[in-house]
């Protein structure tokens, strides 16, 4: 139980955060569709310029800056991504492939879904705390193995699969703990395992 209740401590303010992180990057598309559109979304029609005349729309835009890389729109409607090298930093222009209007630039450090890939690795705060995530992630283990071990129907069988009592005793929230724990366990393995190997050891 000791070994649950600090591997749950350590673990869970992580987990959580890596939760909030992680469910924003899974939606940065409608993220960028509705907090981003000014620079992501143009007027769909029209011919489109060539990819190196919207690159030269791009590099003059970041003065002194080279060309780095370039993104075919999604679609019509959509804006092209150009990546200028500059000395201070790669900077992402987002044309509009129509006219080669510039609609915005942006420190690629500080682009939306790259903050918060760096936030959900820790990657702002340096190695040392992206080896802290890897220890949680193994505290994450821990804290399923013995959640799994204090469940273990022991002769008993309500708080195995059925909660017992109601919400004003004590059983029920124990019960209710440990039902969807033991369900939630399949997914959090899946997560710690499958997270481990994007870990520096």
């Amino acid at each position: 139980w000791r070994w649950h209740f600090f591997a749950g401590l350590l673990a869970v303010p992580f987990m959580i955060s890596l939760a909030v992180t992680g469910g924003l990057y899974l939606f940065n598309d409608e993220i960028d569709a509705s907090l981003f559109r000014y620079r992501n979304y143009v007027a769909a029609g029209g011919t489109q310029l060539s990819p190196s005349a919207i690159a030269e729309k791009a590099v003059a835009a970041v003065p002194g800056s080279t060309l780095a890389s370039y993104r075919t729109p999604a679609g019509a409607d959509r804006s092209a991504r150009v990546t200028v090298a500059t000395e201070a930093g790669r900077v992402l222009v987002f044309v509009d492939p129509h006219d080669g209007a510039v609609l915005d630039t942006v420190a690629a450090t500080e682009e939306f879904n790259q903050v918060v890939e760096d936030l959900h690795s820790l990657d702002y705060f340096g190695t040392s705390w992206e080896r802290i995530i890897e220890v949680v992630a193994g505290f994450a283990i821990v804290l399923v193995l013995t959640g799994v071990y204090l469940w273990w129907p022991r002769s008993q069988t309500g708080g195995v699969l059925s909660v017992r009592g109601t919400p004003s005793r004590r059983v029920f929230w124990r019960d209710l703990h440990a039902v969807t724990g033991v369900f939630a366990s399949v997914v959090i393995l899946f997560l710690a395992f499958s997270g481990l190997l994007w870990s520096g050891f």
